[in-house]
């Protein structure tokens, strides 16, 4: 399969090696042109080396249905070249994104839950605290 083909899921993130010569373009050209390609929410420019006549940068592409194709033509459109493609997360949300942060929120909201039940505890925060927000409570099983 090619890619920017269309498929059962979407590509959501990639991340790009991309070189560019020292005088133009631009970072703000190639996010700009990035920027203006079909799904993309985020764009991150970020310079990784730098020698006599190139600069070398990874960049961070993250959306809903990423058209890798559409993408590299416009970076390659503004004079800089896409070496290859380091990471692509594809997907209908960002479930590994969550994965990673879900286990220290949840260990969290473990921790908020037992610090409640603390008669000394549950009384300072009723003290300082008129509402505390949970979020995703459905992840916690009540006691």
């Amino acid at each position: 399969m090619r890619h920017g083909m269309e498929s059962a899921q979407a590509i959501r993130r990639l991340v790009l090696d991309v070189d560019k010569a020292v005088r133009a373009p631009s970072l703000i050209e190639i996010a700009y042109a990035i920027q203006s390609c079909e799904g993309v929410e985020a764009c991150n420019v970020t310079v990784t080396e730098i020698d006599i006549e190139t600069v070398g940068t990874n960049v961070t592409i993250e959306g809903s249905a990423l058209n890798y194709n559409e993408i590299v033509h416009a970076i390659e459109k503004t004079g800089a070249v896409v070496h290859g493609l380091d990471q692509i997360i594809v997907g209908s949300g960002s479930g590994l994104s969550r994965q990673r942060q879900g286990v220290g929120a949840y260990d969290l909201l473990l921790y908020w839950r037992e610090a409640v039940q603390m008669p000394g505890i549950a009384a300072q925060m009723r003290a300082d605290f008129d509402h505390i927000l949970v979020d995703d409570p459905g992840r916690v099983s009540p006691a």
